[in-house]
């Protein structure tokens, strides 16, 4: 039940607090690359914390992070 809350609640916090965030990374709005970003490190962070590994990603590994 918690892992279901953990998911839920750092997703919902991407829209619920859209203006705060992109305020602190200084963007207008989401863009693609942003929301990738996004996806790919909140399901690394939860797979591993399930203990798990998570799939490797070729555009993943090759991209850094967007600033």
């Amino acid at each position: 039940m918690h892992l279901i809350f953990l998911i839920w609640s750092s997703t919902q916090h991407y829209g619920n607090f859209d203006t705060q965030i992109l305020g602190i990374m200084n963007r207008a709005q989401y863009d693609t690359d942003m929301i990738e970003d996004i996806s790919n490190f909140l399901s690394q962070v939860i797979l591993r914390g399930c203990g798990l590994d998570p799939p490797k990603h070729s555009a993943m590994q090759m991209k850094e992070p967007s600033q």
